[in-house]
């Protein structure tokens, strides 16, 4: 693969673009776990194109290694015509763009793919996100082919139908003619020729009576009524119950009242019923009937009934099929060789509404457009299967949007009529450079189509192979390669097939043409299927040329596995949704499980299989659950639920999605969101702490006075956490030694006061665990083995106790008390985290408050320093005028 790839230049050639690959390298380190945990392919580029990193699923998509990738290009790995210079123009304009191309992977494979691209301007690099939507395209194909299969089916069922009703008209003269030749009260007899009849036409042909007395039975029945019902006829003969104790009970009322109707009215009875076996298999029935009143008051049918299970099972197929057509965002539709429109999905009706739906393809677009596809497209699609381009539709006023066409041909079962379907999407947004990419990609796709098909010769004289580029590629070599020879051309078949491609080149070597499908093992080991037509040269009558045509049709032949392992894939994909699924019927009974796992089961399945769900759960529970299964059926619309269930150690908890499946089943996602829940707990507790805390911090915050703030302490905690008594206390010194002053509380009226001091020597262990900074806890005091706090609270309802030390900057070591007149087992670590905060809180309080009470001490001093000063100047001021007064004085003394 790494031949598909160009080197970008050296780092060294890149100069001013060095400084991006080191500011990246920065950045990988961030984002690594993010690029490999994305299940898209996800990959970085320089301003150049080049790839700078991607992860896993980018290499899985180019089919290249790592090392291989960062050697390449965005530009080396797509089609001729993508230009990154030119996307890169305008991320610049637009940070980030949206659209598709196609990149060409190992032995010239071609993808599509979706493409986000996004600029990051401050790291000079791009990231680029793909998504394989090839996979996608070949579904749609096969949804279309899918409903072809199943309107020809439908087709074909109603020509047998048409052919019954045929019969059973016939069947219905004959009695007609039986009838009247015995007597007006007596029931009529089985003639031997109605019996030979009845064995050859499918389903039951009877008599059904009903008696004046209102009982039924069946004078007659054929012997179809083994098949449909499971019952001989003699079972029935005298008494129908049997067969009516099989009627589906939603059924039974909607059968007895079209019974009472045929006859009170005289008409016809018709009617479509299901039945339940005796092995819980449901059935579909269709019943028909002609009523006549005899004689006596009884009333007799003569009918006929057939089983219509497949075809209620293909109309269930096909309305799920109508629901995917109905949903897609391209525009859907079908149309008849003339042009007229069959129908179209809910995309057209968007577009045009349901009073203005267009009738005739002419009505959809311009002119030019309908020559086209009346001319080019349809001839193509019928000869080809399938016809692609590019067209254009018209809105209601007139505008015409660009769109990609994709136009198919089918025949119904009679192989007299066709129709053709159409995909189509719209393709505005692209720019005009992603046009000329997508022209470029068309005119390479029609080149491909036409390399699926290959010519090649071989002469038989001199053993000789001539192959076209394509036969190399279609069997996974190259044209450098050469051509192999005739023997090593042979093993290039699956080894299962080799005698059967021998045998069929010696019949063509005898002049005989072949045309056949056969398997191939390329060098990758890959197995592709291959149809060969062989065609003969003659000279004098003697073949000396074999030559033809060989045709790559594997993805014919994957798409018919495909629809052959529908079922299988289907559970597949099931089974690996992580959830756990439930069907339920109406009435809450399960009807199928599948495991999770990510979540253990309660319960053996075949222990709630074919039960109801108030037999396995707690009725309230159960009651719940069916009100939200009968509003899914009753609104269609999905409904969640979110309940938790005891299991052993904690409670867990579920979501459930409930959707409806069909009109008599839901379908429940069972996921446990056990962790989501406990998280929401844990994000709520963490949001209450927080605001006690904010909510204490602020009043500390409004005082510097020490008293008031620990007496606004110890009631905060009092009432944020509902303690039984709070206290502070403080370490203090005296000549008696060192004792605890407890001066502030906060308490409930039966706990008496603990104010006072306290010698600490009686204290050892709540003492050491203050020094330490360690809260001291207590889930239970009569269990401690602190003899110390037993006696201290041997008198007092207290059963739980805690210290939680506050240490200041200065020195100064206190702490708070708290308790409980109940045990715990044992003090929450929120809490005492919440305390600790709280402490932290206090002592920085504390050593404001020490801080404004000295600064206020130093404050007073300053201010008698200042007001002696003012004094000592006055009486300074006074001496000297003084002075001064006896200097004057004394000059003027005689």
């Amino acid at each position: 693969m790494s031949g598909s790839f160009s080197p970008n230049p050296s780092f060294d050639s890149l100069e001013g673009n060095q400084f991006k690959i080191e500011s990246f390298t920065l950045l990988q380190a961030e984002w690594r776990t993010l690029l490999d945990a994305t299940l898209d392919a996800m990959v970085v580029l320089d301003s150049n194109g080049g790839f700078l990193d991607g992860n896993d699923a980018a290499c899985d998509l180019f089919c290249c290694s790592r090392t291989e990738l960062l050697q390449a290009s965005i530009n080396s790995v797509t089609e001729p015509g993508f230009d990154f210079l030119d996307i890169q123009q305008k991320l610049k304009d637009q940070g980030r763009i949206r659209g598709s191309f196609c990149i060409i992977r190992q032995e010239r494979e071609i993808r599509e793919v979706h493409y986000t691209i996004t600029d990051q301007a401050t790291g000079n690099y791009h990231i680029l996100a793909l998504q394989d939507i090839s996979q996608l395209k070949q579904a749609q194909t096969t949804i279309k082919q899918l409903q072809k299969t199943l309107q020809d089916q439908e087709e074909r069922h109603r020509q047998e139908l048409k052919s019954l009703q045929s019969q059973l008209k016939a069947t219905q003269q004959l009695l007609s003619r039986l009838r009247t030749e015995q007597a007006e009260a007596t029931v009529p007899s089985e003639p031997d020729c109605l019996q030979q009849i009845s064995r050859h036409i499918p389903g039951v042909i009877y008599q059904f009576r009903m008696r004046p007395d209102g009982s039924y039975h069946f004078p007659y029945a054929s012997e179809g009524i083994r098949e449909t019902h499971g019952v001989s006829p003699e079972a029935v003969r005298d008494d129908a119950g049997v067969v009516f104790a099989m009627i589906h009970p939603e059924d039974l009322a909607r059968m007895d009242e079209s019974i009472h109707t045929s006859r009170d009215k005289g008409i016809p009875w018709y009617c479509e019923y299901r039945i339940i076996k005796n092995e819980g298999q449901i059935v579909w029935l269709l019943g028909q009937a002609t009523p006549q009143g005899l004689a006596d008051g009884s009333t007799i049918w003569y009918g006929y009934i057939r089983d219509i299970t497949r075809q209620k099972e293909l109309e269930s197929h096909q309305r799920r099929l109508l629901a995917i057509l109905e949903s897609t965002s391209d525009f859907i539709g079908t149309a008849d060789a003339s042009g007229k429109i069959l129908y179209l999905n809910q995309v057209w009706k968007q577009l045009y509404g349901d009073e203005k739906l267009p009738k005739h393809l002419g009505e959809t677009c311009a002119s030019w457009v309908s020559e086209l596809i009346l001319k080019e497209a349809f001839p193509e699609a019928r000869r080809l299967g399938v016809w692609r381009g590019k067209t254009a539709i018209r809105t209601p006023d007139g505008e015409e949007i660009p769109v990609e066409q994709v136009i198919m041909h089918h025949t119904a079962q009679s192989q007299e009529e066709e129709y053709f379907s159409t995909i189509i999407r719209d393709i505005r947004d692209r720019s005009t450079k992603e046009l000329e990419l997508q022209r470029l990609t068309r005119q390479l796709k029609e080149a491909q189509a036409l390399g699926h098909v290959g010519n090649w010769s071989f002469d038989i004289a001199e053993q000789e192979m001539t192959w076209s580029d394509e036969v190399f590629r279609i069997f996974g070599m190259h044209p450098s390669q050469g051509e192999p020879t005739f023997e090593e051309h042979v093993q290039q078949f699956h080894p299962d097939d080799m005698t059967q491609f021998l045998q069929y080149t010696n019949e063509a070597k005898t002049g005989i043409p072949q045309d056949f499908d056969i398997r191939i093992v390329r060098p990758s080991g890959d197995i592709a299927y291959v149809n060969i037509r062989v065609q003969v040269e003659f000279n004098e009558s003697h073949p000396v040329r074999l030559f033809g045509v060989v045709i790559d049709i594997t993805q014919r032949k994957q798409i018919e596995d495909e629809l052959r392992d529908e079922e299988a894939q289907t559970r597949a994909l099931l089974n690996a949704i992580p959830d756990m699924m439930f069907r339920y019927s109406r009435e809450a009974v399960f009807l199928d499980y599948k495991p999770s796992r990510d979540v253990a089961e309660f319960q053996d399945p075949k222990d709630f299989i074919g039960k109801n769900i108030s037999d396995i759960f707690p009725e309230s529970f159960a009651t719940v659950v069916k009100g939200i299964i009968n509003e899914t059926f009753e609104t269609g619309e999905p409904q969640i639920f979110e309940y938790k269930l005891p299991v052993p150690g904690m409670d867990q908890h579920f979501e459930a999605r409930f959707v409806k499946a069909t009109d008599t089943e839901v379908l429940s996602l069972i996921r446990d969101i056990s962790d989501r829940k406990r998280a929401e707990q844990e994000r709520q507790e963490l949001l209450v702490r927080t605001q006690i805390l904010n909510s204490i911090s602020l009043k500390i915050r409004k005082s510097l006075n020490l008293d008031t703030i620990l007496e606004s302490t110890v009631t905060a905690i009092s009432d944020e956490l509902k303690v039984s008594f709070c206290c502070f206390g403080w370490s203090c010194v005296d000549e008696d030694g060192e004792y605890w002053q407890v001066f502030t509380e906060c308490k409930v009226p039966d706990v008496p006061s603990f104010l006072g001091r306290y010698k600490l020597e009686y204290f050892q262990k709540v003492y050491s665990a203050l020094r330490d900074n360690q809260p001291y806890l207590i889930g239970s005091i009569n269990t401690c083995d602190d003899l110390s706090i037993k006696q201290l609270f041997e008198n007092s309802p207290i059963q739980s106790y805690c210290t939680i030390p506050v240490q200041t900057m200065a020195g100064r070591l206190g702490g708070f008390h708290l308790g409980y007149t109940h045990e715990i087992p044992e003090w929450d670590q929120d809490d005492i985290w919440l305390l600790q905060e709280i402490a932290n809180q206090v002592a920085i309080a504390i050593q404001q408050a020490d801080l404004y009470r000295e600064a206020q001490s130093k404050s007073e001093e300053l201010s008698r320093a200042y007001r002696q000063l003012q004094d000592t100047q006055i009486q300074l001021l006074q001496a000297e005028k003084n002075v001064q007064f006896r200097t004057i004085g004394g000059r003027n003394c005689p």
